[in-house]
């Protein structure tokens, strides 16, 4: 028993330790890590991987395959006499060796989201969203939103989140208002579940926020979803990017362009502590490149602005570290993260830190009673 509960031991500290990464992507055609072990500590690993294809941009992303977390590279093509876009497949413990595999029939991927439970991937391009299987990366079923056939618009999916049993989708209609999609089980009009919500502003990115709301990223600002469409807050400029908090608030990215197309990105924090809200401005940068998403295991909140990532400490918002370009290996494109829970659609690790922690206290504590 003793050596039993060693083994499991030395196994729980290497699951621990491998729960701890924020990933990214650069121009210079590298696949880095950087290592969070808390809040105020954050280390550069640097390049772990170099990939090349057709894309020089690919696709990041993460979801949760069922048991484990997975870190998923999209080299996107168009052309369509092939099988499809090609996808690598990381454990985040070993960013070195990916799995390759075939996103069949579809093409230039622009979007991807993960099922909550780990049975589904989602991949989008144009108009279209396709699910596959986890295991097989078999196609399950797909969806394109087609417009009625006096309109002339042609649609796009810009942004898809995945929640319990749920996918929502916002549909860019042109000149026309968007439309946010929810399926619920699959991907068809023909169920009872499925709802169609055309948006009063033009909108640009989805997030989810706590207590099972969504974040409706806007040309006016942020509006929530839950039990109906309301603001929470206006802005002077187009919001391009949002992600929660630690609480019951957001970051958010706004961006303005002036006159002689220079564009200004301003990552904000929409904060509320015991029903006081204010809206702080943590950086600023004259660059459109941008990205934002949160490790909710380590409380930080990683962000692209411009030729760097930054990494703010959720808890006071102060900065926990800063890499530009010329350490990441190339101008930054790209961030996911591998240590959320699998729940809500949310990309996660292959073990959870409290819980390896609490095993590992038990054990220690039954081998010193013996």
């Amino acid at each position: 028993m003793k050596r039993m509960l060693i083994t499991i031991m030395l196994v729980l500290m290497l699951c621990v330790s491998a729960n701890a990464d924020i990933v990214y992507t650069t121009d210079g055609g590298t696949l880095g890590v950087i290592q969070v072990s808390s809040a105020t500590s954050a280390d550069l690993t640097g390049a772990q991987y170099t990939y090349s294809g057709a894309d020089a941009e690919p696709l990041l992303g993460s979801y949760w395959d069922g048991s484990a977390s997975r870190i998923i590279l999209v080299n996107r093509t168009t052309d369509t006499t092939t099988s499809g876009d090609t996808a690598l497949i990381f454990n985040p413990s070993d960013m070195t060796t990916p799995t390759e595999k075939t996103l069949h029939r579809v093409y230039n991927t622009q979007h991807l989201a993960g099922s909550h439970i780990g049975r589904a991937l989602f991949a989008v391009s144009g108009a279209t969203i396709t699910e596959f299987g986890t295991g097989d990366f078999q196609r399950v079923r797909s969806y394109t939103y087609t417009p009625a056939s006096s309109d002339t618009y042609t649609p796009e999916i810009t942004s898809v989140i995945t929640g319990t049993n749920t996918v929502y989708c916002l549909v860019d209609r042109e000149d026309e208002l968007p439309q946010l999609l929810a399926f619920d089980g699959q991907l068809t009009e023909d169920t009872q579940s499925f709802s169609r919500t055309t948006l009063s502003s033009d909108a640009t990115a989805l997030a989810w926020l706590s207590s099972s709301r969504i974040a409706i990223a806007h040309s006016k600002g942020v509006d929530v979803l839950y039990r109906g469409v309301s603001r929470i807050l206006s802005t002077d400029n187009p919001v391009k990017a949002v992600c929660q908090d630690k609480d019951s608030g957001f970051y958010f990215v706004e961006q303005s362009t002036s006159s002689n197309d220079i564009t200004t990105s301003m990552l904000r924090h929409y904060a509320i502590n015991s029903d006081i809200i204010t809206t702080n401005t943590l950086y600023t940068s004259e660059s459109a490149n941008v990205s934002i998403i949160r490790d909710e295991n380590h409380g930080v909140l990683a962000a692209i602005m411009g030729d760097r990532i930054l990494i703010y400490n959720m808890e006071d918002d102060l900065l926990t570290g800063e890499y530009s370009g010329a350490v990441l290996g190339g101008l930054p494109l790209g961030i996911a993260t591998t240590t959320t829970s699998g729940d809500d659609g949310k990309s996660s690790s292959g073990c959870n830190f409290a819980g390896a922690g609490a095993l590992m206290l038990a054990a220690c504590a039954f081998l010193k009673r013996r």
